[in-house]
């Protein structure tokens, strides 16, 4: 055992090479000159106060097996002090004070330990290697790991390279390769190789997975988490990218947008305020410069590019839509055919799902509006203005206008300009309040044949009707007409009025006809 009791041991190196069986206690106050110990193999050593020599650098190297070592205050005039282990398994203690300005570095194996009077911790070469006095709380770990913080606080950076840039900034965390490389604003957080590795002045951005965010640099208070999410957007705030893939083309402008699952708004490029939840989700089958659209289901909305202010929820909904916009569709495949129409609704499952064209048209139930005709083919060109409720409601044929089908179990619509209330299974309806006919009653002259247009109509003239002609929906089904005579006209039984009568003036004369016979029955 050698024991050391105060005292200058010589310079350059006065012991080399010496081997001590048991430990090394170095008492007191021990001021060694440079290299004054290298290559000494001892089981422990505990080192006490640690004073460099005027200019010079305490420097140990210890080489054994493990080893202990104690640091006691470093608080002398010179530089710095140095030891050096080659030993795995060392184990390494600060048990006294750091003196400002003054570094205490350690190195095992080739990695570097360095405490300042913050106190930091960096572990690597050149880890912390800018730090001064007055920062305080930094951890750093890796070859040169924060190797520009200088009065910065706080912070964390773990890997090569990791916040490579920063000097005075604060509060920010980088772990991986490269990590934070550029950055030197406060408050971003990246995990992950080349996460925010291109960020300069963006604060408030947190980045997680490889090449998450790598482009950004000036952006603030994005957050991306997945390889690749976010990684080709540079000057854009206020994003939120969750997925591999998520926003990854998104480029130098628009914000406001959130994806959120694989691949989610993939291609957008210049969109804003878009909100996209789950795979493929706003995907795009080409660049993405779409706004303000919502979607929420597996490939929802999956091709859209330039069609604004959409909302889609369910799986596939919105599946094929590129620019039509103002569309909403709830339910999974529902308006899943159309492309470029717009403002069009289809809620339930399936609603609308075979239409390709049309606009204004809105279907609610479980394929609802999907279908048309008693046939139930696909019903691909709907026409516009539309509204078909109820399970399975179907359209009367192609390119209808302003057809309205209300009812359960396949109700049938009658064509443009018809209402259809029920179904053929109906029985019974019932309307409360007063029933408006929503029209103002014409005037038409008599004549051998009439064809009256409205459920209520004034007739004038003298001359007798043989026959009146049904209007579509009524020659189909049967149905009523009030006339109301203004002049001395009679009705005869030459053509298909079953019974002759005469008018009298003011006296409404309803007609019934019955589709199976083909006749009008008068009331009087």
């Amino acid at each position: 055992m050698i024991r050391q009791h105060g005292g200058i041991f010589g310079r350059n190196p006065a012991f080399q090479d010496v081997e001590v069986q048991g430990d090394l206690t170095v008492d007191g106050t021990a001021s060694f000159g440079y290299a004054a110990f290298t290559n000494i193999d001892i089981p422990n050593g505990s080192v006490g106060d640690l004073n460099g020599v005027g200019s010079s650098a305490v420097q140990l190297t210890v080489d054994g097996s493990n080893n202990t070592i104690i640091l006691g205050d470093t608080t002398g005039s010179g530089q710095s002090t140095k030891i050096t282990i080659d030993d795995d398994a060392a184990t390494i203690a600060l048990s006294g004070t750091v003196n400002a300005g003054i570094v205490t570095a350690t190195t095992v194996n080739g990695l570097a330990f360095k405490w300042n009077s913050g106190p930091n911790i960096s572990i690597g070469s050149l880890a912390g290697n800018a730090l001064a006095a007055g920062a305080v709380d930094n951890i750093l770990i890796g070859q040169a790991a924060g190797d520009a913080i200088t009065t910065g606080d706080r912070n964390i950076a773990f890997g090569t390279n990791a916040l490579g840039a920063a000097t005075t900034a604060t509060d920010s965390v980088a772990i991986g390769h490269q990590a934070l490389l550029l950055n030197t604003a406060n408050g971003s957080v990246a995990i992950g190789s080349n996460a925010l590795d291109a960020v300069t002045t963006g604060t408030n951005n947190v980045a997680i997975g490889l090449d998450a965010g790598t482009a950004l640099n000036t952006g603030a208070s994005n957050v991306a988490i997945g390889t690749n999410a976010l990684k080709v957007a540079t000057t854009v705030s206020d994003n939120v990218a969750l997925g591999f893939n998520a926003l990854q083309a998104k480029t130098s402008s628009g914000s406001g947008n959130v994806a959120v699952g694989t691949s989610a708004l993939f291609r957008a490029t210049t969109c804003s305020t878009s909100t996209a939840v789950g795979y493929q989700s706003q995907f795009g089958s080409a660049a993405v410069t779409a706004q303000a659209n919502t979607s929420l289901g597996y490939n929802s909305m999956v091709s859209i590019t330039s069609g604004s202010y959409n909302s889609a929820f369910g799986i596939n909904a919105l599946y094929s839509l590129t620019s039509g916009a103002q569309n909403t569709s709830v339910g999974t495949e529902a308006l899943h055919n159309i492309t470029t129409t717009s403002n069009n609704t289809g809620i339930g499952q399936l609603a609308f799902r075979y239409a390709t064209s049309g606009s204004q048209n809105t279907a609610i139930g479980y394929l609802a509006g999907a279908y048309k005709t008693a046939s139930n083919v696909n019903n691909t060109i709907p026409g516009d203005w539309n509204l078909y409720v109820g399970g399975s409601a179907r359209a009367s044929g192609d390119n209808v206008t302003n057809e309205v089908v209300i009812g359960g179990n396949n109700p049938l619509g009658l064509g443009s300009n018809t209402t259809t209330i029920g179904t053929t299974a109906t029985t019974a309806n019932r309307i409360y309040g007063v029933a408006s006919t929503g029209q103002v009653a014409p005037t038409i002259a008599s004549a051998a044949t009439i064809a009256p247009t409205t459920s209520i109509v004034f007739i004038s003239g003298t001359t007798q009707i043989n026959t009146i002609t049904a209007p579509t929906l009524i020659a189909g089904t049967g149905g009523r007409i009030t006339m109301i005579p203004t002049g001395l006209w009679t009705t005869g039984t030459t053509g298909n009025i079953a019974l002759a009568s005469t008018a009298v003036v003011s006296r409404a004369l309803t007609m019934t006809y019955d589709a199976g016979t083909a006749k009008w029955y008068p009331s009087y």
